[in-house]
């Protein structure tokens, strides 16, 4: 099979031999394609809980500082009567 590949056209055989290239390049090239494809699923699986933690961390902290307004309004209000 010939397939061109940029300028130049590139003989590969269909046993797996590369011509115009080194195969180990080849095979090291797609190996390293292939090891990128689950370490991109972990970082965004990390991303995401990360990204999800912060939110879950603002919303408990706008929750806290909600009770605490509430409670030092009734305190305020309980005092100048």
């Amino acid at each position: 099979m010939i397939r061109l590949v940029g300028h130049r056209s590139e003989m590969v055989l269909r046993t797996g031999c590369h011509e115009g290239r080194a195969g180990a390049e080849l095979m090291a090239g797609r190996t390293a394609r292939r090891l990128w494809n689950p370490i991109r699923l972990i970082a965004l699986a990390v991303l995401t809980a990360l990204m999800l933690s912060l939110a879950l961390l603002f919303v408990v902290y706008l929750l806290a500082e909600g009770v605490f307004t509430i409670v030092a309004a009734t305190r305020a209000a309980q005092s100048h009567e």
